[in-house]
């Protein structure tokens, strides 16, 4: 630690940058962690839990384009009347399901989504 706040938090998201970048047969895999905010790139408009504060997210990537979104909420409510009450405001929004494929589970995908838009998925993740 520097002692300066700044700089440790540069260098705290360098390190798990860093740590969450891994090689993968189809390319590098990467991640780019945003404090309290969602990717500037998102080509897509994504609600934000009511009453919930945006922790941050992360957007992976392989070979530079971007594959996947996580988005990390806080909400002071019950767990379940959180999830169920934003499953509400995707649907009214757009977004379905995302029933997954490999080793995704859960989520959500935007129902617009489709070849040629920015991202195959945005899965959104209520901690």
């Amino acid at each position: 630690m520097t002692g300066d706040t700044g700089a440790d938090e540069e260098m705290l998201v360098e390190l798990a940058q860093r740590l969450l970048t891994y090689l993968h047969p189809e390319g590098p895999m990467s991640v780019q962690l945003l404090l309290g905010r969602l990717p500037n790139s998102l080509a897509l408009e994504v609600p934000l839990p009511q009453d919930a504060r945006l922790l941050g997210s992360a957007l992976h990537s392989q070979r530079g384009r971007p594959t996947q979104m996580q988005a990390l909420f806080d909400a002071w409510r019950d767990p379940q009347e959180v999830v169920a009450a934003y499953e509400r405001q995707l649907a009214v929004s757009g977004w379905n399901p995302f029933a997954g494929f490999g080793g995704m589970h859960g989520g959500f995908v935007h129902g617009g989504l489709g070849m040629g838009r920015s991202f195959g998925a945005a899965t959104l993740v209520l901690c």
